[in-house]
Order: C-alpha cells, then sequence, then structure tokens
C-alpha cells in the first residue's frame, strides 16, 4: 500500500523531510544499499543532534490491522555513538510520532535487508502518516545510505510467498530434485505447508512440509521426490497451496532452466588486483598464500598489478588496467571469485560455494617454450550451448623477486604479464559438444618476464553480460597438449572411440550418464544399457596425470528401463585428511580410484561399516566405487586435504 525507492533524479515531491531539515540528507546517485541507483543519504555535515524524519504521504489505513515494512541500508560510521533508526506513524498530522519498529545496532559497512512486521494504534484510521526515522548525532556517520521502502498489508495471519526457485538455471539430465525458498509473510510461525512443482508435460508432485519459520524469516527446502528429465529448455511452476492449513494463502513461482548432457568439476578463478604501492595488500597477500596452501589444485589464478594508490609497481599494464575497467576496481586489494567480488574482502566460503557447484563447460591444455616464446594450445568443450561469451587466457610469473614498491614486499605470486592474445580475450559460440581450439604464439621478451622457466597460464570462460565465469584451469606446463579421443561412438551398450590426433594415452577413464565407470587401456568400453537415455563421456589420460577434455556422446535404446537400485551408504568424513568409513547394507566391495581413473584401492566388504585409510594419498579428489552383493553400483566423490 506505499512504496518509495527514490529512483528518481530528485526527492519525490509528495514525500517531505520534517525535524532537524532537508540539509542533511542527499538524493545520491549510488547503490549503496543494494537497490537501483539512485538512492537516499544521510550527510556527515552539517553536523547535528536530534531526530530527523523522512515521511510520506497520507494512507487510508481503516481495512489495514498488520502490516510488514521492508527496506536496504548501508552504514559508514566514523566511530561508536548512540543513534536509533525506525518505522513510525502518527494519525494527527505528525504531532505525535508511534514507533513501530527501532533498532541501534549495526556493523560498520554491512548491507542490511530489514523486513518487519509493524503495528501501531493509528492502524485502522483513515489518514495516516508514515515516517523513517534517525535520531542521535551525525558527527560520527561518514554516510548512511537507503533505498526499497515498502509496505505491505497482512491478508492473512498464517501466510508465505515463493522468494526463489533452484539455485542455478543448469541441471544436469536424470532425475532433477526442485529447490526453493520460502519467506514467512504472516504474524504467526510457519509449521507446515503444502507445496507442488511440474516441469511442462510432466506429473505433478505434491508433497507436505514440517518446518518452523518465524515472521518475515526465509528457510530453503528441496523436493523429496524429483522428475526425470532428458536434456533440453523446461518451463518450472512451483505453487504454494496452503500454510498452517489455510488455502487462503497461495503463491506460485514460474521461471525456465535448462537440463544439459553433462558436468564437469567447477575449478574457481581467482582474480586479484593489487598492488606494490598497497600497504593493506599486504595482509590480502598473506590471506591468499594461506589459502592456496590449504587448497591445491582446487582453483585458477591471476594477479593484475594496479598502478595506484600510487604509481610505482613495475609490472603494471595496460592490460592490467583494462581488467580494472572490465570489473570497474576502484581501490586495492580486490578479489573475485569467478567474476563476482565479495564485499572486498576474500571468503573462503564463497570459494567453497563456487567449487561445489557444477560446471558446464570443460576447458584443458598445456603451453611448451622456447627460448622467449611461449606456446599454448587449449581445447574449450562446453556440455551447454555457448554464446556471448569470451575465453580469457593470462600468462603469469608463478613468483617475481625484482619488484620495488612502498608496502615492503619483495616477492609476489601469479602476477600476469601478458595476455593473449591480448586483454579482450577471444569470443566463442559453441554448441553444446563441439570443441573450440586455441592457439596462441606469444614472444615474451618485451614484457617483465623474469624467468622463462617460472610461467603459468591461467584460461577461464566468462560470460560478457553477468560476467561469471563458467569454468578455468591451469594449464599443464612445459609439455604437450592433452588431445582428446576422436569418433566416439555409443551403440547397444558399447563405447568405441579412436586415438587422439596425436600423443600417446597411457588410458581412458569412461563416464556414463556423469558417473565414473572405470578406466582401460582399450579403445572400446562395455558398460550395458539399463536406461532410455545414455551420455557416455571418455576422457584420454597422459602421463604425469594430465587428462583432456571429456568428449561425449549420447544415445538412446529401445531396451525395457529397469527400475534403479539405489545403494543406501554413507562416507564421512568428507573431506578428510586420513581415514574414511563407508558404511551401509549389502556392501560387496569398495574400489578407490584417482583422478585419473587407476584403481589404488579394492577390499572386499565384510561388515556394515568399512574404514580405509587414504593418510598416505596425495591431497586432491577421489573416486569412490560402492558395489553391493546385486552387482549394483554407486560412485561417490571425496577430497583428501
Amino acid at each position: 500500500f506505499l512504496s518509495q525507492h527514490f529512483d528518481g533524479n530528485n526527492f519525490p515531491e509528495d514525500w517531505s523531510i520534517v525535524g532537524d531539515g532537508t540539509e542533511y540528507w542527499t538524493m545520491s546517485e549510488s547503490d549503496m544499499a543494494g537497490g537501483e541507483p539512485n538512492e537516499m543519504q544521510l550527510l556527515h555535515y552539517p553536523q547535528y543532534t536530534g531526530t530527523t524524519r523522512i515521511v510520506s504521504p497520507y494512507v487510508d489505513m481503516s481495512e489495514i490491522t498488520m502490516a510488514s515494512v521492508s527496506f536496504k541500508h548501508y552504514p559508514m560510521f566514523l566511530g561508536e555513538h548512540p543513534h536509533q533508526i525506525g518505522i513510525a506513524t502518527s494519525s494527527d498530522n505528525g504531532e505525535n510520532w508511534n514507533t513501530a519498529w527501532t533498532d541501534s545496532i549495526f556493523t560498520n559497512y554491512e548491507l542490511y535487508n530489514e523486513k518487519h512486521l509493524i503495528v501501531t494504534q493509528d492502524f485502522g484510521k483513515d489518514s495516516v502518516l508514515f515516517c523513517f526515522f534517525f535520531t542521535g548525532s551525525n558527527k560520527y556517520v561518514s554516510a548512511w545510505f537507503f533505498d526499497e521502502f515498502d509496505f505491505n498489508s497482512i491478508e492473512y495471519a498464517s501466510d508465505a510467498e515463493i522468494v526463489g526457485v533452484g539455485t542455478k538455471e543448469q541441471y544436469v539430465f536424470g532425475d532433477v530434485s526442485v529447490p526453493f525458498t520460502l519467506r514467512n509473510t504472516g504474524a504467526e510461525t510457519i509449521t507446515s505447508f503444502e507445496a507442488s512443482y511440474v516441469f511442462e508435460n510432466q506429473e505433478v508432485v505434491t508433497e507436505i512440509f514440517n518446518t518452523e519459520i518465524v515472521a518475515f524469516a526465509e528457510k530453503s527446502f528441496t523436493f523429496t521426490i524429483p522428475t526425470s528429465l532428458i536434456p533440453g529448455r523446461y518451463s518450472l511452476i512451483v505453487n504454494l497451496n496452503s500454510v498452517n492449513g489455510n488455502t487462503s494463502a497461495t503463491d506460485e513461482f514460474e521461471t525456465d532452466l535448462s537440463v544439459e548432457l553433462a558436468s564437469i568439476q567447477r575449478i574457481p578463478m581467482i582474480e586479484h588486483f593489487s598492488s606494490s604501492t598497497c600497504r593493506p595488500c599486504v595482509s590480502m597477500n598473506n590471506q591468499m598464500r594461506e589459502f592456496e596452501n590449504a587448497n591445491p589444485g582446487k582453483y585458477t589464478y591471476t594477479k593484475y598489478p594496479a598502478n595506484w594508490p600510487s604509481s610505482g609497481d613495475p609490472y603494471y599494464t595496460a592490460e592490467s588496467e583494462q581488467r580494472i575497467d572490465y570489473y570497474n576496481v576502484s581501490s586495492v586489494p580486490d578479489v573475485f571469485i569467478d567474476g563476482f567480488i565479495n564485499d572486498y574482502e576474500f571468503s573462503e566460503e564463497a570459494f567453497q560455494e563456487e567449487y561445489n557447484e557444477k560446471s558446464y563447460v570443460d576447458v584443458k591444455g598445456a603451453f611448451t617454450v622456447s627460448g622467449d616464446k611461449i606456446y599454448v594450445l587449449a581445447d574449450v568443450l562446453p556440455y551447454m550451448n555457448i554464446s556471448n561469451a569470451t575465453a580469457y587466457v593470462s600468462v603469469n610469473e608463478k613468483e617475481t623477486t625484482g619488484n620495488v614498491g612502498s608496502n615492503g614486499e619483495k616477492s609476489f605470486h601469479h602476477i600476469m604479464m601478458k595476455m593473449l592474445p591480448d586483454a579482450a580475450g577471444t569470443p566463442l559460440e559453441i554448441e553444446a559438444g563441439s570443441i573450440t581450439r586455441l592457439y596462441f604464439e606469444q614472444d615474451l621478451s618485451s614484457t617483465f618476464v623474469e624467468e622463462m622457466s617460472d610461467l603459468e597460464v591461467s584460461i577461464w570462460i566468462q560470460d560478457n553480460e553477468t560476467k561469471k565465469i563458467s569454468n578455468s584451469h591451469f594449464l599443464y606446463e612445459y609439455t604437450e597438449h592433452p588431445y582428446p579421443v576422436e569418433n566416439l561412438h555409443v551403440e547397444n551398450g558399447v563405447a568405441t572411440w579412436n586415438l587422439p590426433e596425436k600423443g600417446n594415452p597411457l588410458s581412458y577413464n569412461v563416464f556414463v550418464n556423469g558417473e565414473f565407470a572405470g578406466n582401460t587401456s582399450n579403445l572400446g568400453f562395455e558398460f550395458g544399457e539399463n536406461e532410455s537415455y545414455i551420455v557416455v563421456g571418455v576422457e584420454a589420460v597422459y602421463e604425469n596425470e594430465k587428462i583432456s577434455v571429456r568428449k561425449i556422446q549420447t544415445t538412446k535404446n529401445n531396451l525395457k528401463v529397469i527400475e534403479n537400485q539405489v545403494v543406501k551408504y554413507n562416507i564421512y568424513p568428507n573431506p578428510t585428511n586420513g581415514n574414511i568409513i563407508v558404511s551401509g547394507d549389502n556392501l560387496n566391495e569398495i574400489r578407490v580410484y584417482n583422478i585419473c581413473g587407476q584403481e589404488i584401492i579394492s577390499v572386499k566388504a565384510n561388515s556394515e561399516n568399512v574404514s580405509l585409510d587414504i593418510s598416505s594419498f596425495s591431497a586432491g579428489i577421489y573416486m569412490v566405487k560402492i558395489v553391493d552383493k546385486q552387482n549394483v553400483t554407486s560412485v561417490k566423490k571425496i577430497i583428501k586435504n
């Protein structure tokens, strides 16, 4: 019934500022509070102590007895000082104000998204003013930004809305589970609700959820019954049917999603903006070194030297400046994970979220060096159609020692020396399952490279519009390119392929419907068919654990579909530093494979809990295959720290 987002260039005419005057507020073109520009800003000058109010036009509240308010704000304090912000109402033309909500405890430089239940003695009257107020002194406030004020009537004590469906736009074909987020928009705690979902041309799935969600809180859920889907584009509708038995509390959320051929491990891309003239950059560099030591093999990295806060970083280049402009970086240090900044800090949690999210683009390659020249060859193989994307390639020096700056550091890591072919990258338009091969030859004699034997090459695939990075990789160093298999063919439960264009693979990893099926040195693999839609992937494995991109092929068959049997088991702890325990009913055999598909443990299960010692294994990813007594297999990924 009332909304003000301050998106215009001037203060809205039907609103007013009362109390200590308009000079303490300004319309800012910023978006610090998280909404669209513009927004309201509380100023540091002129200084005052008192109460200032932003007041709404009159609202007819005669039929509204309960409401909610939501708004966003971002405080920037200069010191500790008592102050309050709040929402109040008045039904006597502002002579008396009745507080509906107030708070005084906020963290500096944190974005707040307030949602509160409000009710005052003015509700039920036909002429009511609403206000947002600040009480205290602005002497200790550098700036405070406010935006997106929304007031909504509450029709039912038990009510809710669906505020999100899914965590991504892509899924891998097969059994697709549907996650969603529910927000309590009523006054009562939600203890149960009924919801349903349906993909186009599929059956409706309905479930009852028992829970506890207090007023205006949000909680995420996942339907326990999945729907089996083949690759394609689908519309998905999720319905809220009732809340606490109230069948009038309904909502609907519709979205589109894509079901893809396959997925691959995501390697998050870290882009770090720093400078040898920046003193705060020292602590960030130390933090990042600790992160690297704790996460070997799980990231790709490029660091761009900036020419400020003062000039003097000898590794600064025009290509660094282009990446600075690409992200609109205004200060260092700044760290981006897969194209997104995390509030000017590096977050291990944000990194792990990215690492655990599936990727639908495989990218692998290698480089060699001769004299001052570097030769780079890389394959990009998407499992979804790619458009409006760019492949960026960065030649870095792992460690520079000749840097001179004002922050006391002499050694820097992952320093970008040259981008290939340049900072604009290589535009990509690729159909799912097709390979694009990138080749670069670059003379590095005019760059700042100190040692040609100390290079690394980062490659990442980035959406030009959202800046989201779909996957990345360090290319294999000082070695030949890992060429993929040729002419992969799948028919009647057998996959066959030809030798790669070049190179001598030691063996091949085979994946069926995304699960590791085995490793073979042959040019064929029999897997048997028990499903109507099959996706087979094959990787060529070379010396020193080099792996090619995973070629994929699909087939449909007319064999009877066997009902899926599920091996119920747990593997813990995961990640692990030493032992793992595999537990479950009907266990027969357990095998562990390294990332190259080589079997390194094979044991017969003699109980429902089998302990395996992997403390001597190198850190990295391993596959555990469990075979039950009916010869049904399941595969799970584990991480050894």
